[in-house]
């Protein structure tokens, strides 16, 4: 069954979240699909994958309008970024997540910037239309310092 997670950065910046998430999606063998909103937005991600790690952990990714996107374990883009059949899907920027998006993946992550007032809205609007649609949902707080999972649904 497919989960979405809910990542609230309030101490550390995506610049530095996002590898991490990356890294650990291709330990566990796991297809990536990075979707964000705007254009620009997919060059500042690609360029940050490039340099995110030392070349002994470099992280593979192409960008999901490039001829051979399935080819690659991450590809980058905007809107339907399934070319590559993935099995994580992370959404950044305000990247919108649909409960449909689930259905194929193991875990879909929403990566928001808790001092942003528009994207804290959009991570709640995002919290009821997955819970209406019954998909099992994990909301990360890195409040107390590390990152720890402050709220799950549905409770255990």
């Amino acid at each position: 069954m497919s989960e979405l997670w809910f990542y609230h950065l309030t101490r550390s910046r995506m610049e530095q979240v996002l590898p991490m998430l990356v890294e650990r999606a291709l330990a566990h063998g796991w297809r990536v699909a990075i979707r964000v909103d705007e254009a620009a937005m997919v060059t500042r991600v690609d360029d940050l994958l490039w340099q995110a790690a030392p070349p002994e952990r470099f992280l593979p990714h192409g960008l999901a309008l490039a001829a051979n996107a399935a080819a690659h374990p991450v590809v980058i883009g905007q809107g339907d970024v399934a070319v590559n059949q993935p099995d994580y899907l992370i959404a950044l920027g305000g990247a919108a997540v649909a409960p449909e998006d689930c259905a194929a993946l193991r875990r879909a992550v929403l990566l928001f910037d808790g001092q942003d007032e528009v994207a804290l809205n959009a991570a709640r609007a995002h919290w009821r239309a997955f819970v209406e649609a019954g998909i099992s949902l994990q909301y990360w707080s890195q409040e107390s310092g590390t990152w720890q999972m402050a709220r799950q649904h549905p409770q255990p």
